[in-house]
């Protein structure tokens, strides 16, 4: 126990230095070369004339730190899943909770094309909660593989709802944004809320992270814990919501993150959730924030959705996690 809250408290100052990394090379790397320099006088010594600055401060650092925020959402969101329905194949992604945020975000587009960031992130939280009920009843009668096709159907169901309605209102190339998955329309604007919500309710999955550990062992023994289960599941439920209810407003319908980095956290440090949610946290904006460069770079001056790259990360550990769960 003490060893592996060695390697978390590691991990964790391993993960922020990458991340603080790959936040100047995020900043650094696009179509317009920066030289380091400039990063500092733009921060230090905002210059609303230069063009430099402006790039800097209204495009490039916004779009990494969203990336940030969006990589430890979708992380700890697939953390808690997996922790409280025992699946470790569980990612708001994969299980449609993602797609019922897209679907929902798409349908208020193609009525309300211009409507406020604000209330696109609450149709957001709408969306993901419908989805997300549907598969807390899933949850409660499936097996560990009858969960997973069950998501997976609900998933491709109310994405093709989705493109379905952008196809009826000629609004497809909104859509392509959510369905995709970028972090290149992140601003200041939609951080100073997006922000708030994210961090309040990672810092309330770490609170509730002993209760998921002992839901995670399974509901005997979580009650014989003192655990009060269904409490539990519905503030695990809430805050699944907020976190890809949120990340979904932000970049899109992004999946795989919180398959992946729960089951990594989970061979470094044990099957703890106070351990796996910290974690995640870190690891999550580590990987979004790499991918997103890798997004700039593979195919540059051209640029590939963040979406696509975690995704040729994430689909061989699906089927790899997967195998060995037995789906």
């Amino acid at each position: 126990m003490e060893n592996q809250n060695r390697v978390m408290w590691l991990v964790m100052a391993v993960g922020t230095a990458l991340v603080v990394l790959g936040v100047i090379f995020s900043v650094l790397i696009g179509s317009i070369e920066i030289p380091i320099g400039t990063i500092w006088e733009a921060i230090s010594g905002f210059d609303s004339e230069n063009s430099m600055h402006l790039l800097v401060v209204k495009m490039r650092l916004p779009r990494a730190v969203g990336g940030i925020l969006v990589g430890m959402a979708l992380a700890v969101a697939g953390a808690v899943m997996q922790g409280i329905t025992g699946n470790p194949l569980a990612d708001s992604g994969i299980l449609g909770i993602s797609a019922g945020a897209t679907l929902a975000l798409s349908l208020i587009i193609g009525f309300f094309p211009s409507i406020p960031y604000t209330s696109s992130l609450i149709i957001a939280f709408v969306g993901a909660s419908v989805s997300a009920g549907v598969v807390y009843m899933i949850s409660q009668t499936a097996d560990s593989a009858g969960l997973i096709l069950s998501g997976a159907c609900l998933s491709g169901l109310l994405t093709a709802l989705s493109q379905a309605f952008a196809l009826s209102k000629g609004t497809t190339q909104s859509l392509a944004f959510w369905t995709l998955g970028s972090l290149g329309a992140i601003d200041a604007s939609k951080l100073y809320i997006a922000f708030p919500v994210i961090i309040v309710s990672v810092l309330g999955a770490i609170r509730l992270s002993r209760q998921i550990s002992a839901v995670s062992m399974g509901e005997e023994v979580a009650i014989g814990l003192g655990v009060k289960v269904n409490q539990t599941k519905q503030w695990a439920i809430l805050l699944v919501v907020l976190l890809s209810g949120t990340a979904v407003a932000l970049a899109g319908m992004i999946s795989f993150v919180g398959l992946m980095v729960p089951h990594v956290c989970r061979r470094l440090v044990g099957s703890s959730y106070k351990r796996i949610i910290p974690c995640s946290a870190v690891l999550g904006a580590v990987l979004m924030v790499y991918s997103d460069i890798g997004a700039k770079c593979l195919t540059a001056p051209a640029e590939l959705p963040v979406g696509a790259v975690i995704a040729m990360i994430g689909a061989p550990m699906f089927l790899y996690v997967g195998r060995g769960a037995g789906a």
